[in-house]
């Protein structure tokens, strides 16, 4: 058989995993679908020379491949974009909403993390914004692990909870049903 008549054969066989894994690595459906397409059409006009072993390893680390080239290009788009909005003296309106969202949100969250107990803030704050595991955390303040994870819960919890509960421009957060699930 052909390198590609194989490759054709293994991109169909992992064509929905291989979408599931770039969705999960891009957060968008129809980009992770674009994104297949293009390494598809790659892998199908390289030299027909190409010995794989694994056609399953081959096609995940391409996927892995076209993600970075995904994100490499869409960081060169938008410093391009926002490059020539500065030369024309253009202002992006999406640019100047998206950071009051953001603005909201950053609030929202303090406010919420200003609910909680000081310890439970330090555990959160030393997880998800200094990025430290949190095995490393009950050794610095000298707790046990089960404690870390059970604060890291509670305030992770307390956060969402607080997040969907706000009322962003107007548009309240969908309502809970109160009636018992069976």
């Amino acid at each position: 058989m052909s390198h590609s008549n194989d490759i054709v054969s293994a991109l169909m066989d992992y064509e929905s995993s291989l979408c599931q894994f770039l969705t999960s690595r891009v957060g968008c459906p129809d980009t992770a679908n674009d994104i297949f397409q293009n390494m598809a059409e790659r892998l199908l006009s390289k030299r027909a020379g190409l010995v794989v072993e694994d056609y399953r390893a081959y096609l995940f680390q391409a996927a892995r491949n076209e993600v970075i080239n995904h994100y490499r290009s869409e960081k060169a788009r938008i410093l391009y974009e926002s490059e020539s909005a500065a030369n024309t003296g253009q202002v992006d309106i999406r640019c100047a909403e998206r950071t009051h969202i953001a603005n909201d949100n950053l609030q929202a969250l303090k406010d919420a993390l200003a609910e909680l107990p000081p310890l439970t803030v330090q555990v959160f704050v030393l997880y998800r914004l200094k990025g430290l595991k949190q095995k490393d955390i009950a050794q610095q303040l000298g707790l046990n692990l089960s404690t870390i994870e059970k604060r890291l819960a509670t305030a992770l919890k307390h956060c969402r909870t607080r997040l969907n509960d706000k009322e962003i421009y107007g548009i309240a957060p969908p309502k809970t049903s109160t009636k018992k699930r069976r």
